[in-house]
């Protein structure tokens, strides 16, 4: 009998081991999994927000933009002057400078016409974004402008590179995993710049709803980025 006992003993000594043994091996693989998940989101989100950034700088840094320079342009507007802008005036006040994309989305609102297009300049078709100067701004903060406000047009390379980095952005999903609250600040720069309704109306049906909805919400929380949340 005592044997007997002494063998139970054992066998449950054994027993009591192994299984031991098996949950911390289960332990210790939840933990390593978890580990890795966290490693593989944290390398996700800034992979995510590296590509998006450097995606943007290189649509803002095309030279696919135009602004009217060399003269007073504040009562000008282009739709109404497509011919005697494109060409430089005897006297040097009116020309279309060509610009970096990111130059025409300055502050100032875009206004275009129903009838946006406003032709080929060096071969590029162009589109006006902003057709007169006025002093409402697109984003920003309540202490104003400090620079001129320029009559601007897009080419159509850039209205179509801008409205694709926008989708781009737009399908990142889950949004609060791979589009955290730092990303969305570090992208600032460059999403505010496009997200108001002035910049909405003038990429009109070239955005998809998606895109859309995003733009409006990233414009009512991120507008003026002191208060962005």
């Amino acid at each position: 009998m005592e044997l007997l006992d002494a063998m139970g003993a054992v066998l449950n000594a054994v027993s009591n081991h192994g299984l031991a043994v098996l949950l911390g091996g289960i332990s210790g693989g939840l933990v390593g999994a978890a580990v890795s998940f966290c490693t593989w989101v944290m390398d996700a989100r800034a992979r995510t927000l590296r590509e998006l950034f450097v995606q943007g700088m290189e649509i803002y840094k095309l030279r696919e933009a135009y602004v009217a320079d060399g003269g007073d342009f504040s009562s000008v507007e282009l739709a109404k002057n497509r011919l005697t802008l494109e060409l430089t005036a005897p006297d040097g006040t009116r020309c279309l400078r060509q610009v970096e994309v990111r130059a025409v989305l300055d502050p100032p609102t875009w206004n275009a016409p129903a009838q946006s297009d406003y032709g080929f300049i060096q071969g590029r078709r162009a589109w006006i974004v902003r057709n007169a100067a006025q002093q409402a701004l697109s984003y920003g903060g309540p202490e104003g402008l400090d620079q001129p406000i320029r009559p601007a047009l897009l080419s159509s390379q850039a209205m179509e590179e801008l409205c694709g980095w926008i989708e781009r952005v737009a399908s990142v999903w889950p949004k609060w995993l791979f589009l955290s609250k730092h990303a969305r600040h570090a992208l600032w720069p460059l999403l505010v710049c496009v997200a108001g309704r002035d910049r909405i109306d003038v990429f009109g049906s070239r955005l998809s709803e998606r895109a859309v909805q995003f733009l409006r919400w990233y414009h009512r929380k991120y507008r003026f980025r002191h208060v962005a949340q």
